[in-house]
């Protein structure tokens, strides 16, 4: 894929490859790659909390709090 278009991909209009900006409708001609990297770390951030919440509450024993110690009995 050429970085550098010769063709405005939003209104076709042919613009020089050194321009940022098409100069007929104001699109960006050249794409950030920030953003995109920050959205894909922030649902992989999303997704690995609520993985470990829904393991965290789904391995208490049923009736049990997922904080409580185990009871023992004392035998005498």
């Amino acid at each position: 894929m050429n970085p550098r278009p010769d063709f405005c991909p939003g209104c076709g209009a042919q613009v020089y490859p050194e321009e940022a900006h098409c100069p007929f409708c104001g699109r960006k001609l050249h794409t950030s790659y920030v953003m995109p990297f920050l959205v894909g770390l922030g649902g992989t951030v999303v997704a690995l909390i609520s993985g470990g919440l829904v393991w965290w509450v789904m391995s208490a024993e049923p009736g049990e709090t997922p904080d409580a110690q185990p009871q023992t009995q004392a035998t005498a």
